[in-house]
C-alpha cells in the first residue's frame, strides 16, 4: 500500500515539474569558426586557454551540456564532438550529420541538434547519443539557432527564411512565424524571463523579444559586424560573437556597449555558450500523463478502501 502510494506522488511530482536553476562552472566557451579550435575563457574574458580544443572542421555549433559536457557541432565535416572542459574527450561523438549548427538541450538531458543543409530540420538524440527521432522537425531550408524557454517550448531561427519559429514541448508547432522579417538569424538566447534575443548576420544586430509585451526590437544590438554566437549573464547582460571583428563584446540589459574588447584575438569568433541560467521544464507525453491519471486514481481508491 505505501508502496503504491510513493508511486502516485512521483507521478504527481512528475506532472508539476518546471524548470529550475542550475549552474555548470562560470567559464565561456567561444568557437573560431576558420581556425578550428575552442577557446575557454575567465568569466570576465580572461583567457584561459584558447586552444582547448583544436583540428576542428568550421566549428559552427557549441554548448555546455547539463551532463557538464562540452558538445561542438563541426560543419565542415559533418560530426558533433564531446569533451570535458579540460578539453579531451570523442570528436566523433555523432557523425553523419548535414552541416550541423545549434545544439540545444531540454529538460530531460536530450540534445537537439539544427542541421543547415537538410529537410530533416532538427534532430532528436538522447544524452548518451542513441537517435531518438530524426525528422523531430522538418521543412526548414537552412535551420540553425535551437534554444529552450523555461516552460519547454523550443525555437529554432532559419537563415533562409529569416524567422523564429515555436514549437511546443512534445515538437508540435506553435507558430511558425513567432517572429518573422529577420535578416539573415543566426545564434538564439532566451532568459528566464522567456526574453528572446537573436543574432542578425546580414544587418549587424540583434534583435530582442520582450515576453511581457509580447514585442519585438529588431535593432535592440546595432552597428555589429556578422554578429554569430550569444551568451547570456545572469545579471541581464548580454556577450555577443563578432566573426569578421574576431572578438566578443558585452552588452548591459538595456543593450548599452559596456566592453568592446571583454575577449580579442579570436580570428573568425562564431558560437559562444557559457553557463546555463534555467533547466527547461519536463513536460510529459500524454501517455505519461494517462498513466500518472490512472497512477492517482489506484492510490485514490486504495486509501479510500482502507478506511
Amino acid at each position: 500500500m505505501r508502496g503504491l502510494v510513493k508511486i502516485c506522488f512521483f507521478l504527481v511530482g512528475l506532472l508539476l515539474c518546471v524548470g529550475s536553476h542550475h549552474a555548470v562552472g562560470s567559464e565561456i566557451y567561444l568557437t573560431s569558426y576558420f581556425n578550428g579550435t575552442v577557446g575557454k575563457f575567465a568569466a570576465d574574458g580572461t583567457a584561459i586557454n584558447t586552444g582547448l580544443i583544436t583540428g576542428l572542421s568550421n566549428p559552427s555549433g557549441i554548448k555546455l551540456g547539463p551532463d557538464g559536457f562540452l558538445y561542438v557541432a563541426n560543419r565542415g565535416s559533418g560530426v558533433v564532438g564531446r569533451y570535458s572542459t579540460a578539453g579531451s574527450g570523442s570528436a566523433t561523438f555523432l557523425t553523419g550529420l548535414s552541416a550541423p549548427f545549434g545544439i540545444a538541450f531540454d529538460g530531460l538531458g536530450d540534445m537537439y541538434i539544427a542541421s543547415y543543409q537538410s529537410s530533416n530540420s532538427v534532430r532528436k538524440y538522447s544524452a548518451n547519443g542513441t537517435p531518438l527521432n530524426m525528422t523531430y522537425i522538418t521543412g526548414l531550408p537552412k535551420a540553425e539557432g535551437l534554444a529552450f524557454d523555461p516552460a519547454g517550448n523550443l525555437y529554432v531561427s532559419d537563415f533562409q527564411l529569416g524567422t523564429v519559429s515555436k514549437y511546443g514541448p512534445t515538437g508540435s508547432l506553435i507558430n511558425a512565424n513567432f517572429i518573422t522579417g529577420l535578416n539573415g538569424p543566426t545564434a538564439l538566447a532566451i532568459d528566464a524571463n522567456y526574453n528572446l534575443f537573436v543574432s542578425q548576420y546580414s544587418s549587424g544586430s540583434v534583435g530582442k523579444y520582450t515576453a511581457s509585451t509580447s514585442s519585438f526590437n529588431s535593432s535592440f544590438i546595432s552597428g555589429y559586424t556578422e554578429p554569430e554566437g550569444i551568451v547570456l549573464n545572469a545579471d541581464g547582460s548580454l556577450l555577443v560573437a563578432s566573426l569578421a571583428g574576431g572578438r566578443v563584446q558585452k552588452y548591459d540589459a538595456s543593450g548599452t556597449l559596456v566592453n568592446a574588447n571583454f575577449i580579442t584575438g579570436v580570428g573568425s569568433a562564431y558560437a559562444m555558450t557559457g553557463p546555463a541560467l534555467f533547466t527547461p521544464a519536463v513536460v510529459p507525453e500524454p501517455s505519461t500523463i494517462a498513466m500518472a491519471l490512472a497512477g492517482l486514481a489506484c492510490g485514490g481508491y486504495a486509501m479510500w478502501r482502507r478506511r
